[in-house]
């Protein structure tokens, strides 16, 4: 079974999306059957990222019981399939607790066609974040060097554990190794000692302009520049998520 490879932060505009979209586009280029489905029900944008016309609303659909097979599109440049978030603040109204829960179950069910399914969260500690944490296979917290982002994301490892998997941490936008190695590190440590909590380093991701660039131009980060800092690292991430879930490290 593949589960669901959840990306989460206690805090926005670390790049979550940016890292759901060009991971999927890496691990599709290792000849893997991905799906990215953007779980911002609220302010979905991988759609907008892609220069993609919205498709059904995710939160519609499941506030109106949908199957979400029919949400699910391909995108023939990237070699992946995704599911659109398409949100509205309006859209999550009437959303109740049991048909989230029935959707991400759902989620769960479309998995089994898939070897990845990466699923890009809200920040923060909302309703729809901590449902899909416990329902993961695999939790990713994204972050950086930050003290607000520490902070913040310590606090979201704190208040789902129990219910979450252990956290594997991802420092993006980083000046180097050393940064990002620094990052997890601060994490880790606090994690270890106050929590009692293991974790992996997932890696790191360099800071890189042609990042925002590729973002602004709705073009795949990978295609427009194959050769920049954080492909690189982007590979090496997709290399280590792309190992079976009992062999993390």
């Amino acid at each position: 079974m593949t589960g669901l490879t959840v990306l989460a932060s206690g805090k926005g505009g670390v790049g979550k999306t940016f890292l759901a979209v060009t991971l999927a586009h890496a691990l599709a280029r290792r000849g893997r059957r991905v799906l990215v489905v953007d779980a911002d029900l609220g302010l979905g944008n991988i759609e907008v990222q892609l220069g993609l016309e919205p498709g059904i609303a995710l939160a519609r659909a499941i506030r109106a019981g949908l199957d979400l097979r029919r949400l699910v599109r391909r995108h023939e440049a990237c070699g992946f399939a995704l599911i659109g978030g398409s949100g509205s603040g309006e859209a999550l109204a009437g959303l109740t607790t049991a048909r989230l829960e029935r959707a991400v179950a759902g989620l769960g069910e479309l998995a089994d066609g898939f070897d990845d399914v990466l699923v890009d969260l809200p920040s923060g500690l909302g309703r729809i974040a901590t449902t899909f944490v416990a329902a993961a296979s695999r939790l990713v917290v994204v972050g950086n060097n930050e003290p607000t982002t520490l902070t913040d994301n310590y606090a979201f490892i704190k208040l789902t554990r129990g219910t979450a998997p252990i956290p594997w941490f991802l420092a993006n936008d980083v000046a180097d190794a050393t940064e990002g190695a620094q990052a997890d590190g601060t994490l880790a440590r606090a994690c270890r000692r106050f929590l009692a909590l293991d974790s992996v380093a997932l890696g790191h991701v360099r800071r890189d302009p042609r990042v925002p660039e590729a973002i602004r131009r709705q073009m795949p980060y990978l295609d427009r520049s194959p050769g920049g800092l954080a492909a690189a690292d982007i590979e090496k991430v997709a290399k280590r998520l792309a190992r079976p879930l009992d062999q993390p490290r």
